[in-house]
């Protein structure tokens, strides 16, 4: 069994580079990738009924999400998520391609606290980049996994709760601008 980080294939490998670690079944997280995607035009993935969990950050460009028919805007700053089991397909928009770090995983519990903080598979307006650091950071670390596990557990789970937070202030924000409104038309 692996217990250290090794070069993986991926999809692009002109424009990626990716580590993995295969883990044993008593770490919750599991089959951890965690990469950079260097701007390419061309960068388009398609994903069905995923197998992994996925978590991006976008450091530049940009690109689009489409799910269900329903294209989803992607620019810097962002991080998206793909839930396990979800069908899509994203890209880069080819005249600004982004540069991302990413993440896939397969984990237990995930599911139930990317539900318990409202977290779908979507782009969320969230800045996450120091924990894909942390974890790029950990991907090219000599540290056995043992040793890394729990800074990486820890960086999923601040960004799922970093996402869930972030529709709480939209939702917030948003009821905000109601109430202004009703009360500036009650009281004009």
């Amino acid at each position: 069994m692996n217990t250290k980080f090794e070069k993986s294939h991926v999809a692009y490998p002109q424009t990626e580079e990716a580590m993995i670690c295969a883990t044993a079944d008593d770490y919750p997280i599991k089959s951890v990738n965690i990469g950079v995607s260097y701007p390419d035009p061309n960068y388009k993935i398609t994903r069905e009924n995923h197998a992994l969990f996925t978590f991006e950050y976008v450091i530049e460009g940009k690109g689009e999400m489409v799910i269900n028919g329903k294209k989803i805007a992607i620019n810097k700053g962002d991080t998206y998520v793909i839930l396990k089991g979800d069908s899509l397909t994203y890209r880069s928009i080819p005249s600004a391609p982004m540069k991302k770090y990413w993440i896939n995983f397969d984990c237990d519990y995930a599911s139930q606290m990317l539900k318990a903080h409202g977290v779908t598979t979507g782009v969320y307006k969230v800045d996450t980049l120091s924990l894909f650091e942390d974890l790029i950071t950990a991907s090219k670390s000599d540290k056995p996994f043992n040793e890394l596990y729990y800074d990486i557990e820890s960086s999923v789970n601040a960004i799922i709760l970093k996402a869930g937070m972030s529709l709480k202030r939209e939702s917030s924000s948003e009821a905000q601008t109601v109430k202004e409104m009703l009360f500036s038309s009650v009281f004009k």
